[in-house]
């Protein structure tokens, strides 16, 4: 199998994305259209990241560590 689709209650939870580029905008893309809170651990993010966290910059849910997942 190579996916694995998977349905959890997110509401007032918190999601945390760990990496960067493409695969972390996208999954902060889909998570984003929930009503979690996101957290996304990128110490060195790509110019894709950047972009996406500043279209979203006034969005009080998304939170941007600028460290590694610990």
């Amino acid at each position: 199998m190579k996916h694995f689709p998977i349905f959890l209650k997110v509401e007032s939870k918190r999601i945390c994305i760990v990496g960067n580029g493409s695969d972390a905008v996208a999954k902060a893309r889909l998570v984003s259209k929930s009503e979690a809170l996101i957290e996304i651990y990128a110490p060195r993010p790509s110019a894709d990241l950047l972009h996406y966290l500043s279209e979203h910059q006034d969005d009080a849910r998304i939170l941007w560590q600028k460290r590694d997942f610990i």
